[in-house]
């Protein structure tokens, strides 16, 4: 099968101070309760990432990964396998942050999967530049562009590029909110606009990555391999440099 490579960029990891070793296992879930369960089969040479560095889960399932603080952990999802969600259509929000400062309390992180069909082909929705920025925008945002992807059902995931909000905080968590109920999945990117500019620049995207879960991760779908990088760099309180 061809296969192409789609790299969507937008803002590079903050700075990491503390660091822990993270392990787990990596499983099908097959009754999808999102537990691994005795007997349930444990998935070999699955990439696991914190975004910097790359480790394969070993014949048990198991990976071992040194984490910094700022850093997500995450699968590399193959195209025949997705994350156990419920009610939870975030794909990437399933990803594990661990805040900026903190030392990494969470030492064993698990990942339930569970399989899907891998068709030749699909439809994406590419989303970009809502920029909520008042609570009456939220709602425009929920009765036009959330509305029309909650009814379309000729595509099988969303991809919001960017920017979905216009950097009051508040309206980040509010958008989530509504985003993470739409019946087909989405991936999302940070945006210049997405980040928070009230606690140094070391931590602007960490909002993002509360809801989130991760800014800089990639993913299969199909013969394509999606790549999604922060590509700006903090610059003083506000600025930035792409």
């Amino acid at each position: 099968m061809k296969e192409w490579i789609i790299c969507l960029l937008f803002f590079l990891p903050g700075m990491s101070v503390a660091q822990s070793i993270v392990t787990g296992r990596v499983y099908w879930d097959k009754n999808q309760n999102g537990k691994y369960d005795k007997g349930e089969p444990s998935l070999r040479d699955i990439p696991v990432s914190n975004g910097d560095t790359i480790v394969m889960t070993n014949r048990n399932g198991e990976y071992s990964l040194t984490v910094f603080s700022g850093e997500s952990v995450f699968p590399i999802l193959p195209s025949e396998y997705t994350l156990t969600t419920t009610n939870e259509q975030i794909e990437n929000s399933h990803y594990v942050y661990f805040p900026t400062g903190d030392v990494p309390a969470r030492n064993r992180v698990d990942f339930a999967l569970s399989r899907i069909v891998v068709a030749p082909s699909f439809r994406v929705a590419a989303v970009g530049d809502m920029q909520v920025g008042k609570y009456s925008e939220e709602n425009y945002a929920g009765a036009t562009i959330l509305s029309e992807l909650a009814e379309r059902r000729d595509i099988d995931f969303s991809i919001h590029l960017g920017d979905i909000v216009n950097e009051p905080f508040p309206y980040l968590k509010n958008m989530y909110g509504m985003m993470r109920v739409i019946p087909t999945p989405a991936w999302t990117v940070l945006g210049n606009h997405d980040r928070d500019l009230t606690h140094g620049p070391e931590k602007q995207e960490s909002v993002f990555n509360t809801y989130f879960g991760a800014a800089t991760y990639s993913f299969n779908r199909g013969g394509i391999h999606f790549i999604v990088i922060n590509n700006i760099f903090p610059d003083g309180q506000r600025g930035y440099n792409g």
